[in-house]
């Protein structure tokens, strides 16, 4: 999906990948990764990030949960992990890592909720009110207040397979008051994926509809 790109950007990597292969110095199917570039990379996302004041997580679904290169990005101040699944979440807090985010595209399951509170991430997602309430009711045997932030839907928000999910901005109001009576959890924000897609004929990233969506929601 990405050969190209990396061929044209980083071919050293491809030459280096292909070298240690030959000589049996890595395992068939092994990850190479260039981690100056991704040290590289990770400053300039930040730098760029504190212009426009916007706090960063990073993810590490794409480089196998590796703690490694996980811990070589903290060093650069992106500090917290937005775990993708609850696995993820539990592979990071294990190795000493801050998370940040847990449940934005796949919902913390209801066996797991204890155990991811005990990791005191900076925010989850809730998709339904009834996943609300049941955060709810463990924070408050644990001790802990969360805070949450609650996926919105509008009728027209893109959508990936497998990923629909969250209130419909019709009903967000209700699910709001009703999540408010809640003591142990607190609403800081609402949220959608994907947000930005990239356009590949004007090469520029682009809004797509659920950004209408998040902004009617936060009114």
């Amino acid at each position: 999906m990405f050969l190209d790109m990396t061929i044209q950007r980083n071919p050293n990597l491809i030459t280096a990948a292909a070298h240690m292969h030959r000589q049996g110095l890595i395992e068939p199917n092994s990850y190479v990764l260039d981690v100056e570039a991704i040290a590289r990379n990770a400053r300039v996302i930040k730098e760029q990030a504190d212009r426009y004041g916007i706090c960063l997580y990073y993810m590490t679904k794409q480089f196998g949960r590796n703690p490694g290169v996980a811990k070589l990005i903290e060093g650069t101040d992106i500090t917290k992990a937005v775990a993708v699944d609850v696995e993820e979440a539990k592979t990071l807090y294990k190795n000493g890592l801050t998370i940040g985010h847990v449940g934005h595209l796949v919902q913390v399951p209801t066996g797991d909720l204890a155990e991811v509170l005990a990791m005191e991430p900076e925010v989850i997602t809730c998709f339904s009110l009834e996943k609300a309430k049941q955060l709810a009711e463990k924070a408050q045997e644990t001790g802990r207040n969360q805070a949450v932030l609650l996926k919105v839907v509008g009728k027209d928000d893109f959508i990936y397979p497998g990923q629909t999910g969250g209130i419909r901005l019709e009903d967000l109001k209700v699910a709001a008051r009703e999540i408010m009576k809640f003591s142990t959890i607190h609403i800081v924000g609402v949220t959608s994926f994907p947000c930005l897609l990239f356009d590949g004929a004007s090469g520029e990233f682009k809004p797509t509809l659920n950004i209408q969506t998040l902004a009617a929601a936060k009114q």
